[in-house]
């Protein structure tokens, strides 16, 4: 029977631990099945985009190198869990038509697959980033524990992002091509590839990097890792934005679950 209650949904689907668990895995096996890198492509392919980017910026903004590469390294390797999630939860139901039609699953266990796959790559590349914070230990101190419950709060808006843009990409078909231009111009404008104290203007650094919810949302997963304690405005910001984020997929869940297989 399908429910159409946002947190028994969420329950249920949790409890299917072991099916979503391995929909994840399976995924990021046939992906590159017969591949002599396998799974650590991604990972390769984050250490060759951080250093060649690193070196060219920091050469280009005359910045130190010991600097500005963790600083660059860890922006990206949480940008990707926070862009990754939104941009494959426009398909996260798209793809799996073919189980939705034909049989009850609850929603939520397709949502917790596209987060195993994403903490997978997540720490493949997590293992790329230490070798760095050994070699630059420079800013870490203990403001560092708060990399927990930062990476926490990224991890439960990922979660209603991709459930959000699932439901809407499943109903209206031309927003996947949108959200992944509106994806490429926020990686632009939230502070990955440079520093927020780069921004002269107060008002528009204050945009930027604190009141821009994707920017206060990377700041405290990642601030912490250079020695940073990110501000008390950038965690009241991803407060608000998870508030109202969960509010309206709550809302969308509701009038959208029972309508999803007619969708696909």
């Amino acid at each position: 029977m399908l429910n159409n209650n946002f947190f028994n949904d969420l329950f249920d689907g949790f409890s299917a631990w072991k099916k979503w668990y391995i929909l994840g895995t399976q995924s990021i096996r046939s992906r590159y099945a017969r591949s002599k890198l396998g799974q650590f492509w991604p990972s390769l392919s984050y250490f060759v985009t951080v250093l060649s980017l690193g070196l060219v910026y920091a050469y280009l903004w005359n910045e130190p190198i010991r600097k500005f590469l963790p600083y660059l390294a860890i922006s990206h390797v949480f940008w990707t869990v926070i862009s990754g999630s939104v941009l494959e939860g426009c398909s996260v139901f798209i793809d799996s038509q073919s189980l939705v039609k034909t049989e009850y699953y609850p929603r939520s266990m397709f949502l917790f697959s596209l987060l195993a796959r994403q903490l997978t790559y997540f720490l493949h590349n997590f293992v790329v980033l230490i070798p760095l914070l050994i070699l630059f230990p420079d800013r870490v101190n203990w403001w560092i524990l708060l990399a927990i419950p930062g990476f926490i709060l990224v991890v439960i808006n990922s979660y209603w992002m991709s459930l959000a843009v699932g439901f809407l990409c499943a109903r209206f078909r031309d927003l996947p091509n949108v959200i992944s231009s509106v994806m490429q111009i926020l990686f632009f404008v939230t502070p990955v590839m440079w520093e927020g104290e780069r921004i002269r203007n107060p008002n528009l650094k204050m945009l930027l990097t604190e009141l821009n919810p994707f920017a206060s949302l990377l700041a405290i997963v990642r601030d912490p890792f250079i020695g940073i304690q990110p501000s008390a405005l950038q965690y009241l910001v991803v407060a608000i934005w998870t508030t109202i984020g969960y509010m309206f997929a709550v809302y969308l869940f509701k009038h959208s679950s029972r309508r999803l297989s007619y969708w696909l």
